[in-house]
This record gives C-alpha cells, sequence and structure tokens, in this order.
C-alpha cells in the first residue's frame, strides 16, 4: 500500500520541533504575531509598571514605539519607588503586590511565593551583564574570567597587579542586594556567593556605580550591557569562562573615550554572542503579570505579547537585548 506523504509529515515535525528545542533551550522557532498593530485585546489608557532597572533602556528606545503605532491608546507610566525605597526587581513585585501598579518587569524569574500569590511571568528578552572598569586601567591580559571576579567582590583579590595590572587597589562597588534582581543574580548565579561573603562598597544606582569607576583608577562595578556598553566614560571588559577564551560584552574592536563619543552610533552589545551563548553571563527578562484582577492581567499579557512580536524583538535587539528567537524567520 502506498504511504501517504502528509501523514509521514504530520507526525515527523512535532518530532523535529521537539528536538530542535533541546538542542537549543529556549528558543522559539517563531512568532504568531509580526507588527504591534497586529497583536489582539490591547486595553486602552493609561498604564503603571515599575520594577527592574535593567528596563532603563527599553523604556527609552521600545515603549515610545509601541505607544506611537497603537495611536497613543495604550500609554505607559515607569513609577518610582516611595521615598527612601530604590528601584529594583524585588521593589516592582512588591509595588505590583500592593496593588500600585499595573504590572512590574523583572530580571529575575518569580518565586515559588511569589507565584503563590497570584503572579505569573513571561519570557520577554535575554540580556547580559558588562564589567565595567576605569578606561585609563591597563591590563596585560584580554579580560577577566569569572573565578577572578569572584575573587575580585570577596577580597581574595584585593590589587590590579594580582591580575596583571598596576600596582593599584581595587574598589569593587555594586548595588545592595536587596535592591534588584541583576545584584542577586550576580551573587547567586554568576559569583555563586553568600550576601554575607561580599566585599564592596554600596552605591544607590548604576549611575552612581559608575561615576565612582570614573573617580577611581582601581574602580570595578557591574551592571546590565545596555546600562554600561556606550558610557564612554568607563571600559567594559570582556569576560571568560576560562582564561583561554574571552568575549567582550560589546562588538569588536573597543573605542576609547575620544573615539567612543566620536563614533558612539557604531558601540553596541554584542548580541550575536549573547543569542549564541558565548558570553558567559546572560538571564532572562521578564514581565511580571497579576493574575487575580482581569484588568491588570490583560494589561501584563498585552505588554509581554507586544514585546514578543517580530517588531518588538527586532528593537529590543537594537536597544542591546538579545532576542528569543531568530526574527528574521518570520
Amino acid at each position: 500500500m502506498k504511504k501517504n506523504p502528509y501523514i509521514i509529515i504530520f507526525l515527523v515535525t512535532p518530532f523535529v520541533l521537539w528536538v530542535a528545542n533541546i538542542l537549543s533551550p529556549g528558543a522559539t522557532v517563531s512568532n504568531q504575531f509580526q507588527r504591534f498593530i497586529d497583536v489582539p485585546n490591547i486595553p486602552q489608557g493609561e498604564f503603571k509598571y515599575g520594577g527592574s532597572t535593567t528596563w532603563a533602556q527599553i523604556r527609552k528606545e521600545v515603549d515610545p514605539e509601541i505607544k506611537s503605532a497603537l495611536s497613543n491608546n495604550f500609554r505607559l507610566t515607569y513609577i518610582d519607588p516611595p521615598p527612601k525605597e530604590t528601584p529594583g526587581s524585588y521593589t516592582g513585585i512588591r509595588m505590583l503586590l500592593e496593588n500600585q501598579l499595573d504590572f512590574a518587569v523583572s530580571s529575575h524569574p518569580l518565586t515559588e511565593n511569589e507565584k503563590k500569590q497570584g503572579l505569573m511571568e513571561k519570557e520577554v528578552a535575554i540580556d547580559s551583564i558588562a564589567i565595567a572598569v576605569n578606561p585609563k586601567l591597563v591590563l596585560q591580559k584580554q579580560g577577566l574570567t569569572i573565578d577572578e571576579l569572584k575573587s575580585i567582590y570577596t577580597a581574595k583579590i584585593t590589587n590590579w597587579k594580582q591580575l596583571d595590572g598596576p600596582d593599584e587597589i581595587i574598589k569593587p562597588y555594586t548595588r545592595d542586594p536587596k535592591d534588584g534582581g541583576t545584584v542577586d543574580f550576580f551573587l547567586k548565579e554568576v559569583l555563586k556567593i553568600e550576601v554575607g561573603q561580599l566585599q564592596a562598597d554600596f552605591v544607590e544606582d548604576t549611575t552612581r556605580g559608575i561615576r565612582e569607576v570614573v573617580s577611581h583608577l582601581g574602580g570595578v562595578y557591574y551592571a546590565s550591557s545596555p546600562e554600561i556598553v556606550g558610557q564612554c566614560e568607563i571600559k567594559p571588559l570582556p569576560l571568560g569562562l576560562t582564561a583561554e577564551k574571552f568575549i567582550p560584552p560589546y562588538i569588536p574592536p573597543y573605542l576609547p573615550p575620544k573615539q567612543c563619543h566620536r563614533f558612539q552610533s557604531k558601540v553596541k552589545v554584542n548580541t550575536q554572542e549573547l543569542r549564541s551563548g558565548s558570553y558567559p553571563i546572560k538571564r532572562k527578562l521578564y514581565v511580571i503579570i497579576k493574575q487575580d484582577e482581569p484588568t491588570k492581567q490583560q494589561v501584563g499579557e498585552a505588554y509581554a505579547n507586544l514585546l514578543l512580536t517580530a517588531e518588538g524583538q527586532q528593537l529590543l535587539e537594537k536597544a542591546g537585548y538579545a532576542s528569543l528567537y531568530d526574527t528574521q524567520a518570520n
């Protein structure tokens, strides 16, 4: 009996897609919607969100495009935390639970306790973390390994001469671990240390961290790559899991301050190495949605779905984040 080729295709295709996802964890084969205007069920009005400081470039470069495409009918306002509190993923999630926001954004996944309180997450992009030093700091080696970073932030290495650099005391800076997802991720997932092992000076935000690095030759700070790459006053360092291979968080070559200011449009995050998995510090970004209130759930899901369109993913790439799937495939 002659076999039906369409039945064979029907049976094989799911298996092929399953294998593709196993070989490339987290990859999405395609996306349902191409453009912002294709996304259904977008509520009209002005809505509030807050949370991760990593979202700064998204607020600057992606949100205005969404607003424009939807003819100003879907308007987003970022809400700063109350006085004496600092912005960050944890703060945004707490504000969402206390009904101060319509949805939150986060650089770390929800905890089981947060999920039990009616929250859900949607992955929307891949982010990387960059290490910044003073541009006048000269190292004989190409970059730093993750183990060397751990030794810096636990005070096992305290002078740059221990890393083939000048005789200069290392001054590591960090935001407070209780403030946001970036610090929590860096300590737990990258350095694999407890808060009590951390040896660094605290700064209130990335702006202050960058200023400290500019002011001190021995300074070192870390933040989301879009917040570091393109800041001409500091130097992002290539990183490696081992000393055999260092990957820069920027697209080579590195441009020193004067050239950086002159050709700033050419200074971009190395999203290709990030998406391929070669860059050693990466994490997902999430939209956090409140499920027990229909309007809030609709708003949060709408924003996530907008970012997941081909148009949204391409804008996220432009802003310095890696897309979750190949936007050219759609």
